[in-house]
């Protein structure tokens, strides 16, 4: 849940493109989308609630070694905060 509304959301790393795409359910309209700027093509995304407020976070991590924290805040549905983005080791190929 990418939202805060307790339905599942799907979010997709755009491989040709810088963002990762996040499409809210339950209908996933693609018109309705929301990109996030990742700066590169997508290898892995994953989401977690890394800060403990209780919504789900998003991380990707590009084929030109950035990794994106983007954190939802609890505060604005629908909103998501980029950190900083940081470099990673060379060449990555998955993330855990």
């Amino acid at each position: 849940d990418l939202n805060g509304n307790a339905v599942p959301d799907i979010a997709v790393g755009n491989g040709f493109g810088d963002t990762v795409s996040i499409l809210h359910g339950p209908q996933f309209d693609p018109t309705k989308r929301i990109a996030l700027d990742i700066g590169g093509p997508a290898i892995a995304i994953a989401a977690e609630d890394l800060d403990d407020d209780s919504f789900d976070d998003l991380v990707a991590l590009t084929s030109s070694s950035l990794l994106t924290v983007f954190l939802q805040d609890a505060g604005a549905p629908n909103s998501m905060r980029a950190l900083p983005r940081q470099t990673v080791l060379d060449a990555p190929s998955a993330m855990a």
